[in-house]
């Protein structure tokens, strides 16, 4: 009925009304991974309790991939039980180990370890359009309106969330802040509230602590170029599309999505999805224009077809 009235309209030349629409932030199939990196991997020991995608190459020492079988798995593009995807090379020494479910890789390739009745494919993805779709997300999250977080005091962070109406609390801080082993807290929040942090500048070094809950924060390091996480553990997911994560002497309790990844100090990734709520404008539909009007006793071949079309039976029209 819809395309029915819009065809309707564009033959009389009747301006429909544009309609306000909403998206909603997606990670799409980042979304059930513990980490999903757009370009290279180097590891020294560690795990992750979820699934881990690498677009690029994985170098370093050994790893453990998907510890835990309750963790979620990758969506399309990827096969169903996938716990590991390198779309490059597995140069790591020693080994990488998948726990419980099955890897995938494009390049070249050490032995995989596969525990749990697993196995090794050969396989290749165009994730192009997927860490396209992250960056801009990266770009729309950065434009919500924000309010800026304030440095209260030299030790503490005391966020009151019920400043702000709604269950999105949008925040801005500059990264060169995040530093300095302060603790930040969000007060007076409900189970349904969903907080994004916008973090400006392009060097960040992590030193804070917070115990929100890890899958209902986002954190958009919208600038960044490098981040390290070495003095405390770092809580909620990482959107960082531009950025080296160096991750030292802590752990990262949410999902890393990032250009590249450096896991020096035998570091663990904890599973916590995102499962916020982050509503996004988008552009309303075009507006029809509306046609000049037609000279008195003349039919245009748009007056023809809109005729033809009501001259249709009845029951060919579902409305």
């Amino acid at each position: 009925m819809k395309k029915l009235a819009a065809l309707l309209a564009l033959s009389l030349g009747i301006a429909l009304p544009a309609r306000a629409a909403v998206t909603y932030a997606s990670l799409g199939a980042a979304g059930n991974t513990n980490a999903f990196i757009f370009g290279n991997v180097n590891t020294n020991g560690g795990h992750a309790d979820g699934s881990i995608v690498v677009n690029g190459n994985w170098s370093g020492n050994y790893y453990e991939v998907r510890q835990h079988n309750n963790t979620p798995l990758p969506t399309a593009p990827f096969a169903n039980n996938t716990a590991l995807y390198i779309g490059g090379s597995n140069n790591v020494s020693n080994y990488i180990r998948t726990l419980s479910g099955d890897a995938y890789i494009a390049g070249d390739k050490n032995p995989i370890q596969n525990n749990g009745g697993g196995h090794t494919y050969t396989a290749s993805y165009d994730l192009a359009p997927t860490i396209a779709n992250l960056k801009k997300l990266s770009t729309d999250l950065s434009l919500l309106s924000s309010t800026q977080m304030v440095i209260n005091d030299p030790n503490n962070v005391k966020v009151n969330t019920a400043s702000i109406a709604g269950n999105l609390k949008v925040y801005t801080i500059d990264g060169s802040l995040l530093g300095g082993g302060k603790t930040l807290d969000f007060l007076n929040s409900s189970s349904s509230d969903t907080i994004v942090v916008n973090v400006t500048g392009a060097s960040v070094n992590w030193g804070w602590s917070n115990n929100y809950d890890a899958s209902r924060i986002l954190w958009n390091f919208v600038d960044a170029t490098s981040i390290s996480i070495n003095d405390r553990e770092f809580r909620g997911t990482i959107l960082a599309p531009k950025a080296t994560v160096n991750q030292g002497n802590a752990n990262i309790n949410g999902t890393l999505i990032a250009q590249n990844w450096n896991n020096t100090g035998s570091n663990e990734l904890h599973s916590h999805t995102f499962t916020g709520t982050v509503p996004l404008p988008s552009p309303a539909p075009p507006v029809i224009p509306v046609a000049a009007p037609e000279p008195a006793g003349m039919m245009t071949m748009g007056g023809f077809l809109a005729l033809a079309l009501c001259s249709r039976r009845r029951q060919t029209v579902r409305l």
